[in-house]
């Protein structure tokens, strides 16, 4: 995490650049030639441009890597499009490799996220569910996703989005049971506007026939 700091608060300017957990790093890698059982989490970085620019960037990074205590490794052109590819339809990945796969997108300000995630594993651990972590660098969003279906999903949910709330975030369940979305509630708790929005809901849709209950608030 050291890295991705450095990383943000250098002159360079990634495409794309997310943090996976050893797990989620496993899982993506797989069905490419860089394919392996991965035990650290690991920071992917993508850049674009010339040659030049391109190699430009690799020594910043390595030495970036360097004062970090944090190996870097370049890869070749196709094998780092197999494992963006993956990683860019990470829910596509994690649904057909884990049917009853639940997934869930956080937002949290700051530093936070990494309070947050050590809580997270240590959540999913006390009920033996596999826990699978993609962070967006620099913009405060995390996917999480509960690769194993258990009796007690609803209160793990329910701890998570705790903890997210009193960190000052939220938790939205994006991929679920019918069943966990209406005891959780796929958006969390509404807040004080609730009622300024069921008035514009009334007003928008008066017969309530456009996608009720897929709000918050079930609107």
């Amino acid at each position: 995490r050291d890295i991705r700091r450095r990383v943000l608060e250098s002159p360079l300017s990634p495409m794309r650049m997310v943090l996976l957990d050893a797990l989620a790093a496993t899982l993506m890698r797989q069905g490419s030639s860089v394919a392996a059982e991965v035990k650290e989490p690991e920071i992917w970085v993508e850049f674009g441009g010339s040659e030049k620019v391109l190699d430009r960037c690799a020594r910043e990074l390595e030495e970036l890597g360097k004062a970090a205590g944090a190996p870097v490794q370049r890869l070749e052109a196709i094998a780092a499009k197999s494992v963006w590819a993956r990683i860019g339809d990470f829910q596509g990945c994690l649904c057909e490799m884990f049917p009853m796969v639940v997934i869930l997108k956080v937002a949290l300000p700051g530093a936070a996220g990494e309070e947050f995630l050590s809580r997270a594993n240590q959540e999913a651990a006390s009920e033996g569910v596999r826990l699978a972590s993609f962070t967006q660098g620099g913009v405060g969003v995390i996917h999480l996703g509960l690769l194993d279906d258990s009796s007690e999903i609803t209160a793990l949910v329910g701890r998570l989005r705790s903890g997210v709330e009193n960190l000052g975030g939220a938790l939205i369940i994006e991929r679920g049971t019918p069943g966990l979305k209406e005891q959780s509630g796929a958006w969390g708790a509404s807040g004080d506007d609730i009622g300024t929005m069921k008035q514009v809901k009334g007003a928008w849709d008066p017969k309530g026939i456009l996608s009720p209950g897929r709000f918050v608030g079930g609107l």
